[in-house]
């Protein structure tokens, strides 16, 4: 395999920690983007860029510190970052507030598309053999609308829809388009339960196949996909 690059955004110390393990135990060179992080390499040679996904003028720059680096674009781009704002249960409009809808729209629902312009960018100037993947790590709001989150919930369906139109629109190019969310067996939602190797396994899974998968990609923890939407429909 010819060396290919992981770009993380939002890379906390679950998921995006053990994506950015999986990868590189399969060569991939690794970049990381999290507000908590310093500028520079740590001691694997790992590349860190301190990001708050709510600039997106600073979002497209570390996509150009990646390059710069690296020498060649990403060819997996992993959007794990996430902003929640807990809302009143039963009148959540009440408690809502510009300055928090905002950000969490931005980090939920701008950044992500933002993120994967520039991943498409970048997957042009890749050989046939790179793997121009994006994925989002996703959760159930989509099909489970809950109140005390109610603004994230539609970040996170607009992400969904998003990743369904551009598996259509780019799919005659082989570029690839994920929005995860694990679940348990009876289809119930993971949660804060998510598991952190569970997703870098499946990361790695979807970066390395040669075909789309299905983009919205619901699955559980040892046994891979399982399609959800009848009891999703029932549940709704």
């Amino acid at each position: 395999m010819t060396n290919q690059i992981v770009f993380i955004l939002g890379a906390g110390p679950n998921i995006g920690h053990h994506a950015a393990l999986s990868f590189k135990n399969r060569g991939y060179s690794v970049a990381l983007a999290a507000s908590s992080l310093r500028d520079g390499r740590n001691e694997e040679g790992i590349l860190q860029i301190q990001l708050d996904l709510a600039d997106t003028s600073a979002l497209v720059k570390a996509f150009s510190k990646v390059r710069d680096a690296f020498g060649s674009p990403p060819s997996v781009v992993i959007y794990n970052g996430a902003s929640r704002t807990v809302l009143d249960q039963a009148d959540p409009l009440s408690s809502i507030n510009e300055a928090d809808v905002s950000r969490d729209m931005t980090v939920n629902a701008i950044s992500p598309l933002i993120a994967a312009k520039c991943a498409v960018a970048g997957f042009g100037e890749l050989p046939a053999s790179s793997s121009k993947t994006f994925i989002h790590t996703g959760n159930k709001l989509n099909v489970s609308p809950r109140p005390p989150v109610l603004v994230f919930g539609m970040g996170k369906s607009a992400v969904a829809h998003a990743v369904v139109a551009l598996t259509k629109a780019y799919g005659v190019r082989g570029y690839r388009f994920y929005f995860t969310d694990e679940r348990l067996k009876d289809g119930t939602e993971a949660g804060l339960d998510r598991d952190g190797p569970a997703h870098g396994a499946l990361y790695v899974k979807l970066a390395e196949s040669s075909a789309q998968g299905p983009p919205l990609y619901t699955f559980v923890k040892g046994e891979g996909y399982r399609d959800f939407g009848e009891i999703d429909r029932s549940s709704a």
